[in-house]
């Protein structure tokens, strides 16, 4: 009974962190940047029961998205710094999630040369197009490929 109990349990929390990290990528992947997509996001995952280290990488993500809205350059850095160790942090935890390298790929192709955030660029765009086979999710999927498309 105990197992059954278990295996349940963990297919609850595997499907409610599923939930959450679809409505975050939808909202993430919008064109728009602005304050409502930060502040949006931001509850979303507040609002995350369960989250994993992949909902974490959006937050990274997500400071990273702030900093182009901030009109404080101290606060677009402080948030930039934020934001970069939470994505490599999810990186150093899960050095395969390709959904983390994704993130932390197409941040630093959007990201100005002075700040110095761009060593993984080729490391991280040869792993994701060696191991996109790997990708469950279609519409991630599609992304991934629309923005490797673009961006080379």
């Amino acid at each position: 009974m105990k197992k059954i109990l278990a295996i349940l349990l963990i297919a609850t929390t595997n499907f409610a962190s599923a939930q959450n990290l679809e409505k975050i990528r939808d909202v993430y992947f919008t064109k728009d940047i602005n304050l409502s997509k930060y502040e949006s996001l931001n509850t979303i995952i507040d609002l995350a029961e369960l989250k994993n280290n992949t909902i974490n990488a959006y937050l990274g993500a997500n400071y990273l998205l702030y900093c182009k809205i901030s009109k404080d350059v101290f606060e677009k850095f402080s948030y930039f710094e934020k934001g970069k160790e939470i994505i490599e942090q999810a990186i150093k935890l899960e050095p395969d999630n390709i959904e983390i390298k994704f993130l932390r790929y197409i941040n630093q192709i959007n990201t100005p040369w002075f700040l110095n955030y761009k060593q993984n660029i080729k490391d991280d765009y040869q792993f994701i197009t060696s191991n996109l086979h790997k990708v469950k999710n279609q519409k991630l999927k599609n992304k991934i490929l629309q923005t490797i498309i673009n961006y080379n």
